[in-house]
């Protein structure tokens, strides 16, 4: 016999030992029309951290194994062992939509097959605010910031003067199912509140933190409006100006006025704050009964979000 012939023998009789040792499928050939397949889940992106695996008894099968990993054919989260159940329930996979991997094992007369499959993970459901609403203005300096119930290990409030900052407060690690949290030493000067909302996704020992950002208005901010209008007008003469009803201390003003709709400028564009509007190029219609609608918007900001409030005026010629 030649050395390479020695030598070939010798890695079969080692092969062939290791068959016989090892507790793992690792040597295998890919699935046939015998070996199991899965029935459950059939869908390309998994519906939760929590997954039921079933499969098919397939023909001829004495035992199972399921691997699922990050990679194809690795078992890094999750390696059921042999079994001859029909399903297996795996927890804590990854919410974070990346590729979850599976191999599903059957051993056919002492040899194992096995068939893969390919999941993109659930994506991660975070917690968000439901009091107060984004954008709203506080009408104290002691908030109780509320948010919903999700599939988590804890959650984290940063309340603060700039966005992700705890300047205001800081919650810490809050554990289920706490979802509220009171900060009581808010601004009371107008300016903008930014609050960050965390979620741990990931495990206590693998913590995985995502968040929703959200801004708020701090009491004592004075919102401008603007006065009623008589609704009526002199046939074919201008329409009356409109008055400002209060002053406020937003920290920049823009209003516009026109005739198309909500938003519309092809009467006014006024960037800062006036004491009235004059719609020149409006013009009362000349028969009466007739109408002129003007649409106006105010867009004023405090600290650095902006807001408008929409105004919609109708003249009746006399």
């Amino acid at each position: 016999m030649s050395i390479r012939n020695v030598k070939r023998a010798a890695v079969g009789a080692v092969a062939a030992l290791i068959m016989a040792c090892v507790v793992l499928p690792g040597i295998a050939s890919a699935g046939s029309a015998n070996s199991a397949h899965l029935t459950s889940p059939l869908g390309q992106t998994l519906g939760s951290p929590n997954q039921t695996f079933t499969w098919s008894a397939g023909t001829g099968v004495s035992a199972y194994w399921l691997y699922v990993g990050t990679n194809v054919g690795a078992s890094n989260i999750y390696n059921s062992g042999s079994t001859t159940a029909l399903t297996k329930t795996v927890t804590n996979l990854p919410a974070n939509g990346s590729r979850i991997s599976v191999r599903l094992w059957s051993l056919i007369n002492g040899a194992w097959q096995y068939n893969d499959y390919s999941f993109a993970a659930a994506q991660p459901v975070i917690a968000q605010l439901t009091s107060p609403t984004q954008h709203a203005f506080l009408d104290s300096t002691d908030v109780d910031f509320q948010w919903n119930a999700v599939t988590s290990q804890a959650y984290w409030l940063y309340v603060g003067s700039t966005p992700g900052g705890a300047q205001y407060c800081n919650s810490y690690a809050l554990s289920q199912p706490i979802t509220d949290y009171d900060c009581p030493a808010l601004p009371g000067d107008g300016s903008t509140v930014y609050v960050r909302l965390w979620t741990n996704v990931g495990s206590v020992s693998q913590p995985m933190w995502l968040y929703h950002d959200y801004a708020f208005t701090a009491k004592g901010a004075i919102i401008p409006v603007l006065a009623d209008s008589t609704p009526g007008c002199t046939a074919s003469t201008p329409v009356p100006n409109i008055d400002f009803a209060q002053s406020g201390n937003p920290t920049g003003v823009v209003v516009t006025a026109g005739t198309t709709g909500p938003g519309s400028n092809d009467l006014v564009v006024l960037n800062n704050y006036p004491l009235y509007i004059a719609l020149e190029g409006a013009q009362c219609p000349s028969t009466s009964g007739d109408t002129i609608t003007v649409y106006v918007r105010l867009n004023y900001q405090f600290g650095a979000i902006w807001y408008h409030d929409d105004y919609v005026y109708t003249w009746t010629a006399a």
